[in-house]
């Protein structure tokens, strides 16, 4: 009894692709916004820091370091995705439980991106197009799967 498909070359490279440009997109937008010393004086205006106290180094300090969580946050099921399809084509076999666990990882970041409404950053278009082809790459395998399931 077959447990699973293999991966196909084809999808895995456009699929290892695809995120490694979805990566640098996200790492180039979170260098930005933690080097932009505008962002910085919006964030340190509309979040009303003199009022709680903290010095300017301190404020720094907590830009930074929620700018760095925000990329983690983006970068973290895309990072594990690309392992688990670089494992799956070398080591493991997928099956229709993959398409449908990494779908909702997917778009659940996705839809954490969507929410953060960056419209005037190229980047959010960027990445919103990446996962948009991510998906549909993560979706071209079902057709795959059936195939080799009704054999």
């Amino acid at each position: 009894m077959d447990s699973g498909t293999q991966l196909p070359k084809k999808q895995t490279i456009i699929i290892l692709s695809t995120l490694s440009v979805l990566i640098l997109f996200i790492s180039l937008e979170s260098m930005i916004k933690i080097k932009d010393l505008q962002l910085y004086e919006i964030w340190y205006e509309s979040f009303e820091v003199e009022k709680m106290g903290i010095s300017e180094n301190e404020a720094f300090s907590v830009y930074v370091t929620g700018q760095l969580a925000m990329y983690f946050f983006n970068i973290i099921v895309p990072m594990i995705f690309g392992i688990h399809v670089f494992l799956a084509y070398t080591k493991l076999r997928i099956n229709k439980l993959f398409i449908f666990i990494w779908s909702v990882l997917l778009l659940g970041s996705l839809a954490y991106r969507l929410v953060e409404k960056d419209y005037t950053s190229v980047f959010f278009y960027m990445t919103s197009i990446g996962y948009g082809v991510v998906l549909w790459n993560l979706w071209s395998l079902t057709p795959i799967i059936n195939g080799n399931e009704n054999r």
